[in-house]
């Protein structure tokens, strides 16, 4: 779900992934936001489009979504590797108590107040790198119907999600390290 937030003082849409574990801008919004310094990292995402993706360094800033403001580590990609402006991860999200349903997310404060925040709009000029499907017939067919794909049915169903972050349990690899699990206490 895309929401409407503001970074360094700049109005921005981003993406709230639960699937993410990390909060991530492009290098085009790290520019906008005023190019602050830059921690180095050695972090690696995978499942960005391509097999690995190394971040150029993160900051440590606050997000504010609406009256809420609350810090976060946000990393920057090259731009090429992450056409969205900012994805919005877990470790951002499990500093809060939300709710997903067709109006929006909600987001409670430590009052026990519930903030609705209408989803923004999706980004329709978001363009697909397909330069790793190597047949040119299909990497067009494939074009195709990505660009012509249009919902048959719209329906809304009455579901409402109340996520609860209780595991704190990560997959994660090291720089030059294999697969492990590790327990974050």
């Amino acid at each position: 779900m895309h929401v409407d937030i503001t970074l360094s003082g700049i109005q921005l849409t981003a993406l709230c992934d639960t699937g993410s574990q990390a909060t991530i801008i492009n290098e085009k919004t790290y520019l906008r936001i005023g190019s602050p310094p830059l921690c180095p990292s050695q972090i690696k995402f995978f499942g960005i489009g391509r097999n690995t993706v190394q971040s150029i360094g993160f900051l440590q800033d606050s997000i504010t979504i609406q009256n809420l403001s609350l810090p976060a580590k946000i990393y920057v990609l090259s731009d090429d590797k992450l056409p969205l402006v900012v994805f919005i991860g877990i470790d951002f999200l499990q500093q809060t108590r939300f709710t997903f349903d067709k109006d929006g997310i909600r987001f409670c404060s430590d009052n026990g107040e519930y903030f609705l925040f209408h989803v923004a709009n999706v980004i329709d000029d978001c363009s697909f790198d397909l330069s790793h499907v190597s047949d040119s017939n299909i990497r067009n067919e494939l074009s195709s119907l990505i660009n012509s794909c249009k919902p048959n049915k719209i329906k809304d169903t009455k579901l409402k999600m109340n996520i609860v972050l209780q595991d704190q349990i990560h997959v994660c690899k090291e720089p030059g390290d294999s697969l492990f699990l590790r327990n974050r206490k």
